[in-house]
C-alpha cells in the first residue's frame, strides 16, 4: 500500500520535505509499504531527525565561539537563538547547553551520530559532566555510554546521579575534592497576555531559585488541597487516617493555583512586612 493511501484510518499526506527525508533516509517513498515498514520508517526517521540536531548543535557551536550574536546587536546568545529560532527560552537554553556539552564530550556526539544513545538518554550525561568532574568523564565516558544505551531514560538518570556521587566521593578521598557546581543560568521570568486577558508565564530558573519556588508550591498546593474529612470511627485508633478527597485537578492545575495563592498571600501581608 502507498503511503499516501489510507492507512489504520489515517490519511498519509507526504510533502516535498518528507519525500526527501524518506529518501535521505534509505527509502524509497514511491514503494508499497507494509506495516513492517512503516515501523523502520519511525525510527530511520527519528535517527535522522537526531543527526540533523547534531549538526545544528555544531553550527550553534561555531556561531557561539566567534561571539556571532553580537553582530545583530542581542545582549546574549540564548536572547539571539529565541529570536532567530521563534523558540522558547528554555529551549534556546537547552540548545546552547547541548552544543556546549557535545564539544567537551565528542564520545557521546558520536553516540548519537551513530544511534547508539538517543538525545534524552544523553542529556542524563551531560547534566552531570561538569568542568569540576572532567577528568573523571575522561575516564568513564565510554563505560557510561555503554552502559545507558539500551536503558530507559529515568534509569539513564540514576545511573548518572549515581556516577556522579561515586566520583565525588572518590574526589574527596584522593584530596581533590569537587568544589559545588556554579549557577551557569540566569533566572528570568516572561509573563505576558495572549488572548482576552489570559497570561502566559515561561521562563528559566537557576538550581537555588528553583529549590525556593518548588519548597513554597509544594507547601501552597497542600494547602489548596480539597478538605480531608473523615468520621471519628477512622481516627479511633489515632493511626488511621481519613481517605483522601479525589483532587479533579491535574498537577500543573494544582501548581496553577498554588502559585496563584503564594501571590495573593503576598498582596494580602506584604504591607505588615514594610510597617515592621
Amino acid at each position: 500500500m502507498h503511503p499516501s493511501d489510507v492507512c489504520d484510518g489515517t490519511e498519509w499526506f507526504l510533502t516535498e520535505a518528507d519525500i526527501d527525508m524518506l529518501g535521505a533516509s534509505g527509502l524509497d517513498p514511491t514503494a508499497e509499504f507494509r506495516p513492517a515498514d512503516h515501523r523502520d520508517a519511525v525510527q530511520e526517521l527519528w535517527h535522522s531527525l537526531q543527526i540533523g540536531r547534531v549538526n545544528l548543535l555544531d553550527e550553534i557551536l561555531c556561531w557561539d565561539r566567534a561571539d556571532a550574536h553580537l553582530l545583530d546587536g542581542s545582549r546574549s546568545p540564548t536572547a539571539w537563538l529565541r529570536h532567530r529560532l521563534r523558540t522558547t527560552h528554555a529551549n534556546a537554553v537547552v540548545l546552547l547547553q547541548q552544543a556546549r556539552g557535545l564539544r567537551d564530550t565528542p564520545q557521546v556526539r558520536d553516540a548519537l551520530l551513530t544511534g547508539s544513545l538517543s538525545f534524552d538518554q544523553a542529556d542524563q550525561l551531560l547534566h552531570v559532566f561538569t568542568p569540576a568532574r572532567a577528568a573523571y568523564v575522561a575516564r568513564d565516558v565510554d563505560m557510561l555510554i555503554d552502559h545507558i544505551s539500551s536503558m530507559p531514560v529515568a534509569q539513564c538518570r540514576i545511573v548518572a546521579r549515581h556516577w556522579a556521587a561515586r566520583v565525588d566521593a572518590e574526589a574527596l578521598v584522593s584530596g581533590d575534592a569537587v568544589p559545588p557546581p556554579v549557577e551557569s543560568t540566569v533566572s528570568e521570568l516572561r509573563v505576558g497576555e495572549i488572548l482576552d486577558g489570559d497570561t502566559i508565564i515561561e521562563g528559566v530558573l537557576n538550581a537555588t531559585d528553583a529549590a525556593v519556588v518548588r519548597t513554597a508550591l509544594a507547601a501552597a498546593q497542600r494547602l489548596g488541597k480539597p478538605e480531608v474529612t473523615g468520621d471519628d470511627e477512622s481516627l479511633e485508633d489515632g493511626l488511621t487516617p481519613p481517605a483522601a478527597p479525589t483532587d479533579p485537578r491535574t498537577p500543573a492545575q494544582q501548581r496553577a493555583d498554588a502559585l496563584v495563592l503564594i501571590a495573593q498571600f503576598f498582596l494580602d501581608h506584604h504591607d505588615r512586612h514594610d510597617n515592621g
